[in-house]
């Protein structure tokens, strides 16, 4: 078979644990926006593409055996660079950016880095099949996929952020932000106006695509120990097609910044590696999510992505503790 494949594991499917899997494979190509005959196509985009991507094969659902029978003789791919982002140029970043801050270029920017962690043996896809399948399991209310592309590779994740739920005529997303480490902790007015400048953007971008919205009050949720403060936003869909509203609400301020297009500009300038998947969308005609705790991975290692919402009230140390915390929800399934 074609060794471009994407598996998908909603959080709506997983009551009763099922062992079946949304799958997708064949060539990529260009969508348009568009859901015909209510059909079930898969969706992702990376972090600075100008278009989303689908697979032409139609859609199936499969086991981890047959997946694992599927890919044959499929080889995960060996990287040579192991990227890390050190704490020197973490902080400096930090400090730019709160200097920006300051002079009024920017109310709140997200900064990301990256860690390679080393396999002791070479990684095998069953073994792989086997780590997707222990994310589902310890992720029931995320969105776990795997995914390989010829040009991104191969990658793994469990996302807690809906960027769009489709209902019939009716659509949902949410303004996640704001993130503390334990149950202990106390929210403080740092998190909360992270997630208000989130909320803020969801709301100008549903108004401007001509669409009234229904929110929710702030409340709480989880994604393993990490919680966030989240809003849920309701709309009709009117005449709009899914590819309209997803790419007017991408990127959110919970993964660039606010305002967006400053914020976009300033992360272009400090992060020295690509982002790739890690933050884009990923999903199917149904439900896309935001690409967060993820892997990029390879027989040698993994490649984690998290990041951490930079506002005036930030502290360096803190910010990297929030970054080592969201890598651990999938470097732990890697590393015994």
């Amino acid at each position: 078979m074609d060794s471009q494949f994407l598996l998908l594991r909603s959080p709506r499917k997983w009551v009763g644990k099922t062992e079946v899997f949304d799958f997708y494979s064949g060539s990529l190509i260009d969508w348009d926006g568009q859901c015909r005959d209510c059909e079930k196509i898969a969706l992702f985009k990376s972090w600075n593409a100008d278009r989303i991507q689908t697979f032409t094969e139609s859609h199936r659902e499969i086991t981890l055996e047959e997946l694992v029978r599927l890919l044959g003789n499929f080889r995960l791919g060996h990287f040579g660079k192991r990227e890390s982002t050190t704490w020197k140029i973490f902080s400096e970043h930090i400090e730019k950016i709160q200097d920006g801050i300051a002079h009024n270029k920017f109310e709140k920017v997200v900064l990301s880095r990256v860690k390679w962690i080393d396999f002791e043996q070479p990684l095998t896809i069953k073994v792989l099949a086997q780590i997707f399948k222990e994310a589902c399991d310890k992720y029931a209310n995320s969105l776990v996929y795997l995914i390989g592309t010829k040009e991104h590779g191969v990658w793994i994740g469990a996302s807690p952020e809906i960027l769009v739920e489709i209902d019939g005529s009716q659509m949902r997303t949410m303004s996640l932000a704001g993130t503390l480490f334990n149950q202990e902790e106390e929210w403080t007015d740092k998190e909360k106006l992270e997630q208000s400048i989130t909320a803020q953007h969801i709301s100008e971008s549903l108004k401007a695509l001509g669409l009234k919205e229904d929110i929710s009050g702030i409340k709480e949720v989880s994604n393993g120990s990490i919680r966030h403060l989240v809003q849920y936003h309701q709309a009709n869909m009117a005449d709009l097609n899914l590819g309209q509203v997803v790419s007017m609400l991408h990127p959110t301020p919970a993964v660039a910044g606010y305002p967006v297009k400053e914020s976009v500009l300033m992360i272009d300038e400090l992060e020295m590696h690509q982002r790739e998947l890690y933050t884009g969308f990923i999903g199917d005609s149904r439900e896309v999510y935001v690409n967060l705790r993820c892997a990029q991975v390879f027989s040698n290692g993994i490649k984690l992505y998290a990041g951490c919402g930079v506002n005036s009230q930030s502290n360096s140390e803190r910010e990297w503790q929030e970054t080592e915390l969201k890598m651990k929800v999938m470097g732990d399934l890697f590393v015994v």
